[in-house]
Order: structure tokens, then C-alpha cells, then sequence
């Protein structure tokens, strides 16, 4: 019996999830049915494709490179599906990323795919850069979104067939709500911010590394805070900026769009910027994709 797209779908939502129960829950159906789509592919094959510890499922090498062909060929038919029925194509985006970044882009991404695709669904999947390249590289996503540090180190996970598009900088600036007390004065000097709370990740936004109190970029070794809230979350960071609670150290599109007030100070040297990049695969890319990215 020839290979069925469908079984190819199936056999590569086993592979991410390494379990039949666990690929079961997020692909509605039951291990029994995604057992028999892998034993069929095997059977077509005449080879194992996992090597099976217990419960979880481990590709071996067959099994990886077929899940490195079934990437590709289900983004070419994807992809001729898409130039053939041009707007009319139900499109399906998988994007990828930091949730910082995500938050950045999403305005654009939104009105990319809208505009040229009535009938587009947007699955946005935060996470952190190297787990998105990760992501990108077994056909998880279609599009991650990291800083310029992750392009420029280009280390093992980076694929040559990878191309990477530069979506301009951003820039941290302190941050406080139009109602804390040192939104109202003028001039404003670094001790006058050292002395009131802050709000701090315990990690970074974008790669996830531990740094503590350099999580944000703040020279901390140079103008040391008082950091009394420390927040993974970049939803519940916002909030208690902009109740007034604390000060924190934020992307400069996260004042814009929260309404926050940007402290200047008048005696500090330092600044911190990012760039952002968009990382995708032209030779798998599906015709939204390339619309999108060019």
C-alpha cells in the first residue's frame, strides 16, 4: 500500500510529541489510530522507525530521515496547493518565538496574512529562541522570530538552507505608569529610581538563560536596584507596571502599546538594544510564507 499524506501528518505529530497518548491528545485521535497509521508507513517501508523505551517512542535513523523527507514533501504539496488556489487557500501560519517578540510582530503578521487570506488561521506558539529554531528545523513551525545574537552565533542548530530577514531593533527603556510618583517630576537622576521597587524577569525574555538581575539588560553591576518583584511572565511584569506597584525595564513597543510613560534619566550612559530577525526556510516555504517574508 502506497504512503498517505495523512499517515505522513500523523507519523510527524508522533515524532514531536515521542508519545502515542500524548500526540493523541492534540491530534484528537486515539493512540490505536495513530499505532496504525505508524504500522502502516513501516510496513510500506520495510523498516522499524522508532526504537521504543516503554511508552515513549525514539526515532532512529530511518525514522529521521523520513521525518526529514515528510517535512518537505508535505510543504510542497502545501505549497502547490497554495499557488493554486492563490487567496482562496486556506492558510494555516505556525509561528514561533519569544513572547516578547511575538507581541512585536503580531500587528504585522496579522495584517500581512488578513489582507491576502480570507480563510487564515494563526497558531502562535511562544517559546524560547533556541527552542524555536529547534521547532523550525523538524517542521514544527514555519516562522520564528529571534534577536540578532541567535543569527549572528549561528551555532549547531543553524541550517544553511535557512535564511534570516533583519525587522529592525528594539530598544529597553525604563518604564513606569503615568500615576507613580516618578512619572510627575522633570528631571530625573539614576538615584532617584535606585531608591523605589522594580519588577524584574528572573531569566531573559528572549533566550531564557538565568542572568537574574541582568535577565533584562540593566547594568545592575554598575547602578544596582532594588528588585522586589521578580516575574517570569511578561503579561503579569506589564500589569504591575502599569498599576504603579513598579518600575521595570521593558522593550520600547511594550510602552507604546501599554500606554506607559518612559523615564529618562539624566545622568545614565547606558542603553541597551535588540535586533529582531525572522528565520524561515525558503526551499519549504508555502506561498504565504514567501508573501509574508518578502
Amino acid at each position: 500500500m502506497p504512503l498517505r499524506l495523512s499517515d505522513l501528518e500523523l507519523f510527524l505529530g508522533v515524532v514531536q510529541h515521542a508519545s502515542l497518548a500524548q500526540a493523541g491528545d492534540v491530534l484528537h485521535r486515539t493512540p490505536s489510530a495513530l499505532s496504525k497509521s505508524i504500522k502502516r508507513i513501516e510496513a510500506d517501508l520495510q523498516q522499524p522507525l522508532f526504537d521504543r523505551e516503554g511508552k515513549a517512542l525514539r526515532l532512529n535513523r530511518a525514522g529521521e530521515l523520513l521525518r526529514q523527507r515528510a517535512v518537505q514533501l508535505l510543504g510542497d504539496v502545501e505549497q502547490t496547493r497554495s499557488e493554486l488556489q492563490a487567496t482562496r487557500a486556506t492558510v494555516t501560519a505556525r509561528i514561533g518565538g519569544p513572547t516578547v517578540l511575538l507581541l512585536r510582530e503580531q500587528a504585522r503578521i496579522v495584517a500581512g496574512l488578513s489582507s491576502r487570506y480570507a480563510d487564515s488561521t494563526m497558531k502562535w506558539m511562544p517559546m524560547f529562541e533556541d527552542e524555536a529554531l529547534n521547532a523550525l528545523d523538524r517542521g514544527e513551525i514555519d516562522l520564528a522570530l529571534v534577536t540578532g545574537a541567535v543569527v549572528a552565533q549561528r551555532g549547531q542548530r543553524w541550517r544553511e538552507h535557512w535564511r534570516s530577514d533583519a525587522l529592525g531593533s528594539l530598544e529597553m527603556q525604563l518604564a513606569a505608569s503615568p500615576r507613580h510618583p516618578l512619572a510627575q517630576k522633570r528631571r530625573l537622576r539614576t538615584e532617584d529610581v535606585l531608591a523605589v521597587d522594580f519588577a524584574c524577569p528572573p531569566r531573559s525574555l528572549f533566550c531564557g538563560v538565568r542572568r537574574d538581575s541582568r535577565s533584562d539588560g540593566w547594568r545592575d553591576d554598575q547602578l544596582p536596584r532594588r528588585i522586589r518583584y521578580w516575574v517570569d511572565d511578561v503579561h503579569l511584569l506589564l500589569q504591575l507596571v502599569t498599576d504603579g506597584v513598579a518600575l521595570a525595564y521593558l522593550p520600547d513597543f511594550l510602552l507604546r502599546t501599554s500606554r506607559l510613560k518612559r523615564l529618562r534619566l539624566s545622568d545614565c550612559p547606558y542603553r541597551c538594544n535588540e535586533e529582531v530577525f525572522q528565520v524561515w526556510s525558503p526551499s519549504h516555504a508555502h506561498g504565504w510564507l514567501r508573501q509574508l517574508a518578502e
